[in-house]
C-alpha cells in the first residue's frame, strides 16, 4: 500500500524518535555502569587506605611493645633501683619523640616516672595486666606526666628470664597519641568525610578534630 506524504512524514518522525529514545537509554545505561565502576573503585581504594593505616598503627604499637620489653630486661631496670635506672630511662625518653615518660612501679603499685612525681598506679588496668604477666597497651587516657591524651604500654619486670617467675614490678611508657591522630587524619573516603579510631570498648577516641574518650588518668 502506498503511503501518502503525511503518513510517510509521520513514520519518519516515529523512527527518529524511537532511535533517539534508544540512544538515550543506552547512554544512561553506560553512565550508570561507569558510575558504579567508579564508586566500586573508590570504595576499594578507601578500604585499602584504611587497611594500610591500621597496619601502620599496628606496627607502631608492636615496636612500642618490643621497646618496653627490652627495657624491662635490662639489669639496671631489673634491679628495681630507680636512682640507678632513671638516668638511662631519661635518655630513652629523649630518643623517642612519641614517648613522654617512662616509669617503674613496684608490687605495691607505687611508681617513679621520668619528668614526674611518684604516684600510685596499682588500681590501673595496665599495671594489673603487667603484674599478671602481660605486655599490654592501654586505652587512651590523660597522662599525669604530660597532661596530654596518651596511651600506656606496660610490661612485667622479672628478676629472672622465665615467665614462670612472678614479676617483681612493672615498667611502662607513656606515649603521645600524635602518631595515631596523624594516621587517622590522613584517611579520607570523599568530601565531608573523616575517619576515626575506636578503643577496646568500641568508643570513638580520635577523629580529625580531637580525642573523644579518655576516661582513665595515669
Amino acid at each position: 500500500m502506498k503511503l501518502s506524504y503525511p503518513q510517510r512524514n509521520l513514520l519518519r518522525r516515529l523512527l527518529i524518535g524511537g532511535t533517539a529514545v534508544f540512544v538515550s537509554i543506552a547512554a544512561y545505561s553506560s553512565y550508570q555502569a561507569v558510575r558504579n565502576l567508579t564508586l566500586e573503585s573508590l570504595k576499594k581504594n578507601a578500604l585499602l587506605e584504611v587497611q594500610q593505616g591500621a597496619n601502620s598503627i599496628d606496627n607502631w604499637l608492636l615496636n612500642l611493645k618490643v621497646h618496653v620489653q627490652t627495657l624491662a630486661n635490662l639489669p639496671v631496670v631489673r634491679s628495681m633501683n630507680w636512682e640507678a635506672a632513671a638516668p638511662y630511662l631519661e635518655t630513652e625518653v629523649l630518643r623517642f619523640a612519641d614517648v613522654s615518660g617512662i616509669a617503674i612501679a613496684g608490687r605495691d603499685g607505687w611508681r617513679n616516672v621520668t619528668g614526674g612525681k611518684r604516684a600510685y598506679v596499682g588500681d590501673r588496668s595496665f599495671f594489673k595486666k603487667a603484674m599478671a604477666g602481660q605486655t599490654n597497651v592501654s586505652d587512651p587516657l590523660i597522662s599525669r606526666v604530660a597532661g596530654l591524651p596518651s596511651i600506656v604500654v606496660g610490661t612485667p619486670i622479672r628478676q629472672e628470664f622465665s615467665i614462670a617467675v612472678a614479676p617483681v614490678g612493672e615498667l611502662h611508657t607513656v606515649v603521645k597519641l600524635n602518631r595515631i591522630t596523624q594516621v587517622v587524619n590522613q584517611l579520607k573516603y570523599g568530601d565531608n568525610s573523616y575517619a576515626f579510631a575506636l578503643n577496646s570498648k568500641g568508643e570513638a577516641i580520635v577523629h580529625p578534630q580531637t580525642l573523644l574518650s579518655t576516661p582513665e588518668q595515669t
